[in-house]
């Protein structure tokens, strides 16, 4: 899931005016995270939609929800994602 390295994707996203990213994935405390790093080092708002990413462990994904993504984006439910997206 490391969607910048070696791709054109900012310049994608720039040229469309995309400043926020929603992620989920596999696995949260690797692809999901390393992603998540990179686009916070590239300026984009993030999105984490909790229920829809997972991990090897419990406490591996925990460890990410809980002490890496709010200090770079914001973490939801798909509930509470998709009711915000429709108001």
């Amino acid at each position: 899931m490391l969607l910048f390295f070696g791709t054109d994707l900012d310049l994608q996203l720039r040229r469309r005016g995309i400043d926020t990213i929603v992620l989920g994935g596999i696995s949260t405390n690797i692809g999901v995270e390393t992603t998540a790093r990179e686009a916070f080092q590239y300026g984009y708002n993030q999105i984490f939609i909790e229920d829809a990413m997972t991990a090897h462990t419990k406490e591996a994904h925990q460890a990410s929800v809980q002490l890496i993504f709010p200090a770079i984006g914001r973490v939801r439910t798909t509930d509470d994602f998709l009711n915000q997206v429709k108001e």
